[in-house]
């Protein structure tokens, strides 16, 4: 029996869509990326030339909905289904996902055998070393291809490292006009400082970006301004700085001020203190030991 919903019902379903489902890109047209990767993407596709890859960068910047959207224009210009299995290695971090799930996939036969087989694998940074060397034996397998996703490469062994074409994701592109198309789509009441604002706090993570707008949105609510950031380092005013902290996370603030005073005179002493800030989460500690140093290198 088929269940049928009316149109309220659908367009009320899409309403409560979180805004980064409802505005993934569907198209390797549509994601932010370097003009170059997008080209070598749509080679691969074209002419049928697949290496396995590793992309690799800090989170929500595009990398599980760049291959979501290869392998989908693979499946539409190749007309086949069913080719592409997609894990997250958080879920199962040892050798039985690889004896398990992806040797059978890849030595099931199917409809697809004359086409290429993908194995997604997110988050392969938590894998274990000995499921990455399985893994890794499994590379060279003629019509299977892996895709593999990470946010820190340097917690894969070498040798899989070596064995995959390496594609970063960084964000590099300052385009404002993914989020400007969202806020005109959604009526978002919101000026441009409080824009800047929301960048400031998460770029180059376009997916905490697009959240953080749509719960502002929602419930707008204080968030770390860049301005004050910037007066803390030029003129600091203790009682000011500390009623500013209480309607913040103060951690973060901790954080967006010290990548602040990197554009400043800092040394290892000045490090120091911020790291011992940063686990102390402490204004008095930041008042007296951190700023009046900063300050004195800083006159």
């Amino acid at each position: 029996m088929i269940n049928y919903i009316n149109l309220n019902t659908f367009i009320k379903l899409i309403k409560m869509l979180p805004w980064i489902e409802k505005y993934r890109p569907n198209h390797i047209d549509d994601i932010i990326l370097e003009d170059d990767t997008k080209k070598m993407l749509f080679e691969m596709v074209n002419t049928k030339n697949f290496p396995n890859l590793l992309l690799y960068g800090p989170p929500g910047t595009g990398k599980t909905t760049s291959i979501i959207c290869l392998l989908k224009m693979y499946q539409e210009k190749y007309k086949c289904t069913n080719n592409v299995m997609h894990l997250n290695a958080s879920n199962d971090r040892g050798v039985d996902l690889i004896r398990t799930q992806i040797y059978t996939f890849i030595h099931t036969q199917g409809m697809f055998h004359n086409h290429l087989k993908f194995v997604v694998l997110d988050e392969v940074d938590s894998m274990t070393k000995p499921a990455q060397l399985s893994l890794l034996n499994l590379l060279h397998i003629q019509n299977v291809r892996f895709c593999l996703i990470c946010n820190y490469i340097s917690k894969l062994i070498p040798n899989l490292r070596d064995s995959l074409m390496l594609i970063p994701f960084y964000n590099t592109i300052n385009d404002s006009s993914y989020i400007q198309n969202i806020i005109e789509k959604e009526n978002v009441d919101i000026d441009e400082d409080v824009i800047n604002n929301i960048k400031f706090n998460y770029y180059p993570d376009l997916r905490s970006t697009i959240n953080c707008l749509q719960n502002y949105h929602t419930n707008p609510m204080p968030m770390i301004d860049q301005s004050f950031i910037n007066d803390i380092c030029i003129h600091y005013e203790r009682d000011k700085v500390k009623e500013y902290v209480k309607t913040i996370y103060l951690k973060d603030f901790f954080i967006k001020l010290f990548m602040k005073m990197i554009d400043y005179n800092i040394d290892s002493k000045l490090l120091s203190l911020m790291k011992e800030l940063i686990i102390k989460q402490d204004f008095e500690y930041f008042d007296k030991y951190l700023m009046p140093y900063f300050i004195s290198l800083n006159p």
